[in-house]
This record gives C-alpha cells, sequence and structure tokens, in this order.
C-alpha cells in the first residue's frame, strides 16, 4: 500500500533545506550584526569610570576626545575594589550583606523542630557564602580575619541559644 502523501525522502529533503536556509540567514544577520558592532565601537563617556592603581601619571585619560572620571573606588560583582588594594570597605560590606542574610532566615533560627545540624548547614550554605563571596582577593590581616571570626561566632551562638551569662570559649564554639 502506497500513502498518496510525500515521500520520506522528499520531506526529509525539504526538512533540510528549510533548515540550511534558516541557518544561513541567521548566519549572514548575526555575522553583520557582529561586523557593524565591531566596525563602530560606542562607549558611554558619561557612565565611564576609571581607576589607576600603582601610576603616577595625571594626564586625564580620554576616549573619543572626551576626558574620564576618575574614582578612588567602584564595586564590581558585588565586591568593592579600592584605589590603595585594601579589603577593609570589601569585608564590612559583606558583613553587612551577610548580616542581612543571617536577619532573613530568622524564623529558621527559632524553629524548635530544625536540628542544630541542619540549622548549622543552613548557615554555611547561605550565610558564610555571602560573608566569604569574593574573599580570595582580600589582603588577610588580623583585623579582617577578627572581624570575620566575631561575626561567625556571634551567629553560631544565636543559631545554639547560648546567651552572655552562658560562657563558652570561642574555640569550642
Amino acid at each position: 500500500m502506497e500513502s498518496s502523501g510525500p515521500s520520506q525522502n522528499s520531506l526529509r529533503t525539504w526538512i533540510l533545506q528549510m533548515t540550511l536556509t534558516c541557518s544561513r540567514t541567521t548566519y549572514k544577520k548575526l555575522k553583520k550584526n557582529f561586523q557593524d558592532w565591531h566596525q563602530k565601537p560606542k562607549r558611554n563617556t558619561k557612565i565611564t569610570e576609571v581607576m589607576r592603581i600603582n601610576n603616577k601619571r595625571e594626564t586625564p585619560i580620554q576616549l573619543n576626545g572626551e576626558n574620564i572620571k576618575e574614582t578612588d573606588r567602584f564595586t564590581y560583582l558585588g565586591s568593592t575594589v579600592n584605589k590603595d588594594g585594601g579589603g577593609d570597605d570589601d569585608v564590612k560590606s559583606r558583613i553587612n550583606k551577610a548580616r542581612h542574610a543571617f536577619h532573613t532566615l530568622r524564623q529558621i533560627w527559632n524553629f524548635k523542630a530544625l536540628s542544630i545540624n541542619s540549622k548549622i548547614r543552613i548557615f554555611n550554605t547561605n550565610v558564610k557564602a555571602v560573608l566569604l563571596y569574593g574573599s580570595e582577593t582580600w589582603k588577610v590581616t588580623k583585623t579582617i580575619n577578627s572581624k570575620l571570626h566575631s561575626f561567625i561566632n556571634k551567629c553560631l551562638r544565636h543559631i545554639l541559644n547560648i546567651r552572655w551569662p552562658d560562657t563558652i570559649s570561642n574555640n569550642s564554639l
């Protein structure tokens, strides 16, 4: 029995031709868009800022004949970058963001049915991750180290319900 519709081979050929036609059209559009973008780079000099690190030159940097604004610090991917390379501002910012994450999870810390191990795991995955994001770029100093440890210990004391009159060392925490 033969069907009256198109043969399987002609259907495959038609699909292949349509795919190639669409691919050629898409490729041509992408190539033209890339060439247009590549040939005419446009940068907005009003919002573009530059930061010099270890550079003694004072001449302004220009783009398209306009001076670009210089800055001492900026935020990039959630981390604060300073001209002097210090991480104090970034650490303060990270501690504040982690504090916010910790307070957002307040109901979990007060939930009695949840085990302490589960609470610690939630703390490590949600709060510590926020706290230590970008920490590989920080200069590790005693003050930064003590700030981080005091924040973590404060959070753990809250999670474990250790209040002021109860004394427990930070090491056993």
